[in-house]
């Protein structure tokens, strides 16, 4: 895993996008989980209004990250070994932050299930 952090082919960044939609994908399932505890709020100020929202909740987590990613993928083909780079830089910054969320969430879920 973390030497194709550090790839810039197509295939590397398609595997980064997969991972990056199945993180968001549990990011979304564990703030809901949290938030249903009611010891939790939304940390995300531009979130908060979504989340209350299970129609919305989906649209913005699921659905269209799934669209862009399918829409942007194509384009990469085309782009320089330079966009590639950045991309990937890119990429490989937001794999990292929603690792950090997922990883906070899973601590929050095990302190209320063992602590509270």
């Amino acid at each position: 895993m973390a030497k194709s952090l550090f790839k810039h082919s197509m295939t590397a960044i398609k595997t980064k996008f997969t991972l990056i939609y199945i993180l968001n994908c549990t990011d979304m399932l564990f703030t809901y989980t949290l938030l249903k505890t009611g010891h939790f709020y939304e940390a995300n100020l531009i979130m908060r209004p979504i989340v209350s929202n299970p129609f919305l909740s989906i649209l913005v987590k699921i659905i269209f990250p799934a669209v862009l990613i399918l829409a942007v993928l194509p384009h990469l083909k085309e782009e320089s070994l330079t966009s590639i780079k950045l991309c990937t830089i890119f990429i490989n910054i937001v794999i990292l932050a929603y690792l950090a969320i997922n990883i906070l969430h899973v601590y929050y879920l095990i302190n209320i299930l063992f602590f509270l």
